[in-house]
């Protein structure tokens, strides 16, 4: 085991696949205290964290820091480009930086100078993805890793549209059952006038109760089925 840990890229051992030092400012001190750092705080150079999503989240953390907090790239303007992220996290006096941008945008399917939105979900994880790959000559985080360090940001995958999900189909369909005999009872006052009605009528008052339970009973179990799997899913 021990051997195999000793084969994976620096920053896979050190749960910090982002790379990020463990800079010291002028005073000595370290100029950040993350969370999740490891006891043993760095490698000498680089952050030690104690899980993958400790060290992901951190990186989330840098780039929006440069995105919402005033920096600006070299071109004086405000930072929300891959190429200006990059410029400021990898900056080339000791890194890459051209080769680096054009990776993350290939992956990211990005030309030069496209705007990122680092609000978006969808965005940061490829953004990530793509980072942690460079870092790390190609070695791929989890998504379910990557998933849970931007949720730690606040960062959530869309929901769709409540008509579209498929919960709220199931509770429809709950609720539809539910309602048949208050309805079917609603729907008497009009027979005399509407014959068609009062052969409905007569239908579901002829259906014993406990077949009604046990449609409410099913529709209910659907809805907690979907409302799993549409987290499951992450489409909640």
């Amino acid at each position: 085991m021990r051997k195999r840990t000793e084969q994976l890229p620096r920053g896979f051992r050190n749960n910090n696949p982002g790379n990020i030092l463990d800079a010291k400012g002028a005073n000595g001190r370290y100029v950040n205290d993350w969370i999740g750092l490891a006891e043993v705080r760095n490698d000498g150079r680089f952050c030690r964290f104690k899980t993958m999503p400790d060290g992901i989240r951190a990186m989330v953390v840098l780039i929006t820091g440069y995105c919402e907090r005033g920096v600006l790239s070299s071109d004086g303007t405000p930072i929300d480009t891959v190429g200006e992220v990059l410029e400021r996290y990898a900056p080339d006096v000791e890194n890459p930086t051209d080769e680096y941008a054009d990776f993350v945008r290939r992956h990211m399917g990005y030309q030069p100078g496209q705007k990122l939105n680092h609000h978006c979900y969808g965005t940061m994880f490829e953004l990530i993805d793509a980072m942690i790959r460079f870092e790390n000559g190609g070695m791929a985080a989890e998504p379910k890793q990557i998933e849970a360090a931007l949720r730690r940001c606040n960062l959530m995958p869309d929901v769709p549209p409540l008509k579209k999900d498929k919960t709220m189909k199931a509770a429809k369909i709950a609720g539809s059952a539910a309602l048949a005999t208050p309805v079917a009872e609603s729907m008497s006052q009009f027979t005399p006038a509407l014959p068609v009605l009062d052969r409905m009528v007569q239908w579901i008052r002829v259906v014993p109760p406990w077949v009604w339970v046990v449609v409410v009973l099913a529709g209910v179990g659907w809805v907690i089925w979907e409302r799993y799997d549409d987290t499951v899913k992450g489409l909640r």
